[in-house]
């Protein structure tokens, strides 16, 4: 079907057909995301002050291997996953602790380390 349209200058024809259109339905590519709830946000300057009390803490000598546990747990988010899962199983399994206290590397004064707590439990790891 042919259908005449007017402009100012001349008549044109214009070619039309009756096929009915297809309607799209155009749906939203984004979705609205979920927002995670985050208790408290950990700022840079928190991080480094944490990193420079980590690194007095790993010097500091412990005569009990709890308490140079308690302070790799205190800045367990440093570790690579595998150290954290590995720390908290030393906490829960008796078996694992006492191992560390007997082949756990020493100060020159027979006393444990973070330091070298964590050198044993990276190399615990990679030898297994």
């Amino acid at each position: 079907m042919k259908t005449t349209v007017n402009t100012p200058n001349k008549a044109v024809k214009v070619a039309t057909t009756n096929k009915p259109v297809e309607k799209r339905i155009i749906e939203p590519v984004t979705k609205k995301a979920e927002k995670v709830k985050v208790e408290k946000k950990v700022t840079f300057k928190e991080q480094i002050e944490g990193n420079k009390l980590f690194n007095e803490a790993k010097n500091l000598e412990c005569k009990k291997l709890g308490y140079a546990l308690g302070l790799l747990e205190q800045h367990i988010d440093c570790f690579h996953p595998l150290v954290r899962q590995y720390i908290r199983d030393m906490r829960n399994e008796q078996h694992l602790y006492k191992l560390a206290e007997l082949k756990c590397a020493k100060s020159k004064s027979g006393n444990f380390t973070p330091w070298l707590l964590q050198n044993y439990i990276r190399t615990t790891i990679n030898n297994a």
